[in-house]
């Protein structure tokens, strides 16, 4: 039987990666990685080409080599990490698995940073500055994250043949220790 992939994952997270672990998507997981890290990157292009004074079409081929490695880079490491602290919960797996796990729970990242984006730029583009659309952003961003954790949670207890609440704590350690510094750390520097 074949799945869409793309449409299971967002209501049946479980299922969705015991099938792409058992039909081996390696390389559909390494292109979502890194339509990842350029959708996640999408909104620094058009104040990197302000801000270098280079052209649209630059900034764009910017984007797209550095967000693609970005991607690339970002889900090896963010793979590295859990399968480093998973020992510490008694939890073991494969890192082509955990990469399987994160970069498929990424889908509401991926589709909410479109949205903001696009929100953001059709506000720029007629000059429009509202409380509104930043509250929709805000929205968005929270409601994508908040989704995003919905499937990771059970893609990784897959992955790790695991409790979803001992992947809940590992993930809790792994946000404490991992994103929330780097993220307060980008606030404070950029």
């Amino acid at each position: 039987m074949t799945l869409n992939p793309i449409t299971m994952i967002w209501f049946h997270p479980s299922q969705t990666i015991k099938y792409l672990i058992s039909h081996k998507y390696k390389i559909t997981t390494t292109a979502l990685a890194i339509g990842y890290g350029i959708v996640y990157n999408l909104p620094g292009l058009f104040p990197v080409s302000d801000e270098f004074d280079i052209s649209l079409f630059m900034a764009l081929v910017i984007l797209l080599v550095f967000g693609a490695i970005f991607g690339l880079i970002s889900i090896y490491i963010r793979s590295w990490i859990l399968k480093v602290l998973g020992k510490f919960f008694a939890l073991s797996a494969h890192s082509t698995n955990i990469r399987i796990g994160i970069v498929w729970s990424q889908w509401p990242i991926i589709i909410g940073s479109l949205l903001s984006f696009t929100i953001i730029e059709i506000e720029h583009y007629f000059q429009l500055t509202s409380t509104v659309s930043t509250t929709v952003v805000n929205a968005i961003d929270l409601t994508s994250w908040i989704w995003m954790l919905a499937l990771l949670v059970p893609a990784l207890s897959v992955v790790f043949k695991a409790e979803k609440s001992k992947v809940f704590a590992l993930l809790f350690f792994y946000i404490a220790l991992v994103e929330l510094p780097l993220n307060c750390a980008r606030l404070l520097f950029l």
